[in-house]
This record gives structure tokens, C-alpha cells and sequence, in this order.
């Protein structure tokens, strides 16, 4: 299986109100080639990333919680690596304009 084409990193920490909307988004994409990881910075409320997980196919937990900077760049497996706000939204058309005038991707 090959390396997705770009890696988007979600840290979650305490985010349960934003967190359900920002992954809308992001599954939503029209680029279909790209991981979302979503890693656990040690969050107490629903929004760490196993729950989160079940509410999406297309995000996958990290399996090292509780530890952001160590662990996102040790699972991210295409490039480049971005990193997602989770009140951030995106168009859908967003991960495949980036990757289109990007040089290099």
C-alpha cells in the first residue's frame, strides 16, 4: 500500500465542542489521497481520539496518546505534514487546491 499523498495532523486536547464539525470537513475533501491523524494531548472529555475516530473512517488515532509533539511527526506518513486547528472548517475543494499549487507534492 503506498504513502498517502499529504499527512493533516489534528492535536485534540479538550475540544469536544469543535471537534465534531472541523472532521466533517475534512472527510468532505475531494482529494482522496491524505490521512488525517487525530492525536491526544491528554484530553478529558469526549473528544479524545478514540471516540472521535468512531465518528469518522477517515481519521485514524494515534497510537501513542497523551503526547503531541513527540508522536506527530513519527506517524505521519505523506507529505508535507499540516497541522489542523479543530475550530478550524474547510471547503472542500481546500486539501486539493493546497496540494495544486504547491510545488513539489
Amino acid at each position: 500500500m503506498s504513502s498517502p499523498l499529504i499527512s493533516m495532523i489534528v492535536p485534540v486536547y479538550n475540544v469536544e465542542a469543535y471537534l465534531s464539525r472541523c472532521l466533517e470537513s475534512i472527510t468532505a475533501q475531494t482529494l482522496g489521497d491524505f490521512e488525517c491523524i487525530l492525536v491526544d494531548d491528554g484530553s478529558t472529555d469526549s473528544s479524545s481520539p478514540p471516540g472521535a475516530a468512531r465518528r469518522s473512517k477517515a481519521v485514524f488515532p494515534s497510537p501513542s496518546p497523551g503526547g503531541f509533539w513527540p508522536s506527530a511527526g513519527n506517524i505521519a506518513s505523506g507529505r508535507p505534514c499540516g497541522f489542523v486547528r479543530t475550530t478550524a472548517l474547510f471547503a472542500p475543494r481546500s486539501f486539493w487546491r493546497a496540494t495544486a499549487t504547491s510545488p513539489g507534492i
